[in-house]
């Protein structure tokens, strides 16, 4: 190095150049230099990642200075979207007509007072905090929450206010920039009461719609409760057994479940639904049938047990009611504030009763 009249640091450099080598036949697309390198591995990597990228090479400039111009071009695209949506919540909002709470239906009644008792401090004057807080509490699923809440805001008695994230929306059309509602991202609040009619007194209001039962009414909100326990209490058994409810959940379980409760009570399907989930995992465990043949059984399994039992009048113990902190606030609602005896609806209410339970 002495003899050369280099630095250590100028040979380390000279030596390194000597030993890369520019690949020819690859290009950068975009400003045309040749990549460089070192080492036969990297060789091997650069020719692999050109042949699976259609023969297209952009050196680390360039693949840069693309990766910022994608960002802004991204941001323009949040910043329209945001406008997009504050736009559309504002239109959403003027549409909205006076509500007269006393003549609302008895269904749209029942939803309206679950989500503000699940909504509890979180409800203030007309707005109701984001959705996600109150779907634990709420309902069974969350699929049942966001049936709720749909409902509600199609009959036009809430309409969301504010999103916190633009998922609250997907694009159903580009061409004519259509949105879909989601309402897990939003928050919400009440129409405005006609006659200026204090809010304050809406849960009261609510209740006095409620008393007046409307036997058809009840069946159809009793079905939906009990179909959706039933469809929670399935997904708990599915995670205890380590089975996907993905997988064995499936449109004929439902139906057997439904049949299941035209015959019996909630808590005694769900006795059904435990014996009948021990079974197939013991299958599982045997190893004699491969899980889809398994998971197909589910179905049939659960009617041929019920009808079984009901045919040689065997006793079905209806499951433990949980407690009030984890029962969902319109599971509760229905059978305490609606049907009226607790425990005692809860146990012994089905679809061959439900009708008759107030007679």
């Amino acid at each position: 190095m002495q003899e050369t009249g280099l630095s250590q640091r100028d040979f380390l450099a000279l030596v390194g150049a000597s030993c890369r080598s520019y690949v020819y036949g690859i290009i950068c697309h975009d400003c045309g230099a040749r990549p460089e390198v070192g080492a036969r591995q990297q060789f091997a990597a650069l020719t692999k990642s050109f042949v699976s990228k259609g023969h297209l090479y952009r050196c680390h400039v360039c693949a840069k200075a693309e990766q910022v111009q994608q960002m802004a071009k991204a941001a323009v695209e949040e910043e329209r979207r945001q406008a997009q949506l504050a736009e559309w919540l504002a239109t959403i909002r003027g549409q909205m007509a006076p509500v007269d709470y006393r003549t609302l239906g008895y269904t749209e009644a029942f939803f309206l007072y679950a989500v503000l008792i699940a909504a509890g401090e979180r409800w203030q004057g007309r707005d109701i905090s984001l959705m996600p807080a109150q779907v634990p509490n709420l309902a069974p699923t969350a699929e049942m929450a966001t049936a709720i809440y749909m409902h509600l805001y199609k009959q036009g008695i809430i309409a969301p206010y504010s999103s916190s994230s633009l998922r609250f929306f997907d694009d159903v059309d580009e061409a004519s920039d259509e949105l879909n509602l989601s309402p897990f991202e939003a928050s919400w609040t009440l129409a405005t009461p006609v006659d200026g009619m204090p809010i304050e007194g809406l849960l009261v209001l609510l209740e006095n719609v409620l008393n007046q039962r409307v036997p058809a009414s009840i069946a159809d909100l009793w079905t939906m409760v009990a179909e959706a326990e039933c469809e929670r209490y399935f997904g708990e058994l599915c995670e205890r057994y380590r089975f996907s409810k993905e997988a064995v959940f499936s449109k004929k379980v439902a139906e057997s479940i439904r049949y299941c409760l035209e015959r019996v009570s909630l808590p005694q399907v769900w006795n059904i639904l435990w014996y009948t989930m021990r079974e197939i995992a013991a299958l599982v465990q045997e190893g004699k049938y491969i899980r889809p043949h398994v998971y197909n059984m589910v179905a049939g399994n659960i009617r041929r047990d019920i009808d079984r039992k009901l045919a040689n009048n065997y006793a079905i113990r209806p499951w433990a009611r949980p407690r009030q902190e984890k029962e969902p606030i319109i599971t509760g609602v229905l059978f305490d504030k609606i049907f009226g005896k607790g425990d005692y609806a809860f146990e012994t209410v089905s679809g061959k009763n439900v009708v008759t339970f107030f007679e």
